[in-house]
């Protein structure tokens, strides 16, 4: 019977083939979790994107570009714009791989 690998497992096995792949990979899932957190918190609070840039003193295009999962300019003070708008508050955290 084979074991069943999990995540650690798979990431364990590509960073011995491919080192420095488990820091991309981490990367760039925080990327994805930053797009869809973003999405997720506008859509909860019913608002457009127009309607969230506006709030936020952005353009729509700025909004849609960062529900992007590609987006990798990210701005701490942007995102607290963003949430401000949403009548949210930013929590960043920081975690070992």
């Amino acid at each position: 019977m084979q074991k069943i690998m999990t995540q650690a497992d798979v990431m364990r096995q590509l960073e011995k083939k491919y080192p420095g792949m488990t820091q991309k990979v981490q990367e760039e899932l925080a990327r994805l979790q930053i797009a869809y957190k973003i999405a997720e918190l506008r859509q909860s609070c019913h608002l457009t994107q127009a309607e969230m840039a506006r709030r936020a003193g952005l353009k729509q295009s700025n909004v849609a570009r960062m529900e992007q999962p590609g987006y990798t300019d990210y701005k701490v003070s942007t995102l607290a714009k963003l949430v401000k708008a949403a009548h949210a508050h930013l929590q960043v955290s920081f975690a070992s791989y």
